[in-house]
């Protein structure tokens, strides 16, 4: 079996997609796949999996990348989408329009990791995308209403494979889990906790500072980690963030830890005390950086929005804490509070956590993934 990934965000390149696609590679190469990557270009350095690179997504460039895949005879094409360094090009609807008149013969599926939550025009642009695959996967059941009432000829293509942390957790003993506390700044005696993943309006991060402020004035005690690419320099979002700690007077509470490897996430979340993820509308199971905490045994805040929690598992006080995406940040506040202070809440939490976590694994997301090209090639596993 021979395949074609295609995908704007590859590693290095900060991007949970990105990450998602590495893993799905690694794991589709384990199991006897030949898979090669079409991605953005990034300064990195060869990599075996990454045989085709674009500066920029642009109609000639992916156009010549069309040409080259048609050399390499491929059974199947696969594109991730959306990610973050396609950029934000509506030419990049035609891709697999264009590439049924290219490679005829061979059947494309489309991941759309993101739809119900997306700009109109990116609908749009999922629309086009969508219209000739073969098959399209979802991350997450949540996602199935909204992909349905846009796209209705769909039905019947649509899979759901849930996801999984693309991190594994690194054994973690004390002496360990002090290092690397110490090695930003925080006591033995402080509650840390933890933000992991990009920093995005629609990830409530502005929510997750008002909150934090909040509790910092009434445990000075606490500090929070943000494991976030941040570059206020040249980042107009992440300059107004910075903005804010100041405004907030919590400056000097937060510790902007920026991008790291695989390994080192994970133990910066292993000596984390609590995870804080105040998505604005709500958790669901294509959230990876909350599905990465879940598998690290982190004791985690976060929101229910209009997805429903209850049918992917999660129980307040279970195995999770959950507060209402629409609530004010009192509420939240309180909520955060009531995990700072009780270490047996969090002892069970993040017990709960990792029970949670455990049947979410990497095998069967390639099975099914296997399995869909089994079906569209008639080719045997």
């Amino acid at each position: 079996m021979r395949v074609a990934m295609v995908t704007g965000s590859f590693p290095p390149q900060p991007c949970g997609v990105g990450d998602y696609t590495d893993r799905l590679v690694k794991e589709l190469l384990i199991a006897g796949a030949t898979v090669e990557v079409v991605t953005t270009a990034a300064g990195r350095e060869s990599e075996s999996n990454v045989r085709y690179m674009l500066q920029q997504w642009t109609l000639r460039n992916w156009w010549n990348a069309l040409r080259w895949m048609r050399t390499r005879s491929f059974d199947v094409m696969h594109i991730q989408y959306p990610a973050r360094f396609y950029g934000y090009r509506p030419v990049l609807a035609f891709l697999s329009i264009v590439a049924k008149l290219v490679m005829p013969g061979v059947p494309i599926v489309v991941t759309l990791h993101e739809f119900r939550i997306t700009h109109f025009l990116r609908k749009l642009t999922a629309v086009a995308l969508t219209f000739p695959a073969d098959a399209v996967v979802l991350t997450a059941d949540s996602e199935r209403a909204a992909v349905e009432k846009w796209m209705p000829w769909l039905r019947a293509r649509l899979h759901v494979h849930t996801m999984a942390s693309t991190i594994s957790p690194v054994p973690m003993n004390e002496e360990r889990r002090r290092l690397v506390r110490r090695s930003r700044g925080i006591a033995d005696d402080d509650v840390l906790i933890v933000y992991f993943g990009l920093l995005h309006p629609n990830k409530g991060i502005e929510t997750l500072l008002e909150t934090f402020a909040v509790v910092y004035r009434q445990l000075s005690g606490t500090r929070l980690m943000m494991l976030s690419l941040f570059d206020p320099s040249n980042d107009p979002y992440h300059a107004r963030l910075k903005a804010e700690t100041a405004s907030l007077n919590v400056q000097d509470a937060i510790v902007w830890v920026g991008y790291l490897d695989n390994r080192a996430v994970s133990e910066h979340l292993g000596s984390a005390d609590v995870g804080f993820f105040p998505y604005q509308d709500g958790v669901t199971l294509r959230r990876l950086s909350f599905m990465t905490g879940m598998s690290h045994g982190l004791a985690i805040l976060t929101t229910a929005g209009h997805a429903g929690t209850e049918d992917i598992g999660l129980r307040s006080g279970e195995n999770v804490l959950l507060v209402d995406a629409a609530a004010p940040v009192d509420v939240v506040a309180q909520n955060l509070l009531l995990l700072v202070k009780d270490p047996d809440l969090r002892s069970r939490l993040s017990e709960g956590a990792r029970a949670w976590a455990a049947p979410f694994q990497w095998g069967t997301i390639v099975a099914k993934t296997l399995e869909i090209y089994a079906g569209l090639t008639g080719e045997l596993r």
